[in-house]
């Protein structure tokens, strides 16, 4: 009698591995359709608005140099936006593809805000870029004017007058309203 397996028993011992083998393989993490890992985006760099710039517009266009992917994926871009000075966490826009973008809500005036851009492959792959600051500018006031009715230091004038003056526009586009004093 023969112990142990017989030539048609040893290779279906090895099947179970084999099969093993190609569940690994398949099983690869970020696996691309070559079998190599997914490499994340390149590296970019932010451009405007500056790092640390002061008076800047309340409605700022913000670009960053273009990222290309190692191995020919598309980038999308992710733009986060906040107020203070911290790494921004408020994402403001996701699957931007160019390397500018236009605040659509006018921001605070006077106001520090944080920005960065995070290039994303789509395939998990991840580039974030640097950290950039910057100040908005500040309100400004309202245009001088003249006063036309009652005349300074006019005599005989009723006790119920017509005031009247010019009237004063805002650099903002603010509405301009006036006080009486």
């Amino acid at each position: 009698m023969i112990f142990g397996p017989s030539r048609s028993n040893a290779s279906y011992l090895r099947a179970p591995s084999f099969f093993c083998f190609l569940l690994f393989l398949g099983c690869s993490k970020d696996s691309g359709s070559n079998g190599e890992s997914n490499r994340p985006p390149g590296g970019f760099s932010l451009i405007q608005v500056q790092d640390r710039a002061e008076q800047v517009s309340l409605l700022p266009e913000l670009s960053w140099t273009n990222s290309t992917d190692p191995d020919g994926d598309t980038v999308t871009y992710q733009l986060l936006l906040q107020e203070g000075t911290a790494d921004p966490t408020a994402v403001i826009e996701r699957g931007i593809t160019a390397t500018q973008y236009t605040i659509a809500n006018p921001l605070k005036f006077n106001t520090p805000y944080s920005w960065k851009v995070i290039a994303e492959d789509g395939k998990g792959g991840k580039f974030n870029s640097a950290v950039f600051s910057f100040t908005t500018r500040a309100n400004a006031a309202p245009t001088s004017f003249n006063l036309l009715e009652v005349v300074d230091q006019s005599s005989g004038v009723s006790l119920r007058p017509e005031l009247s003056w010019e009237a004063a526009s805002d650099p903002d586009g603010d509405v301009v309203s006036y006080t009486v004093l």
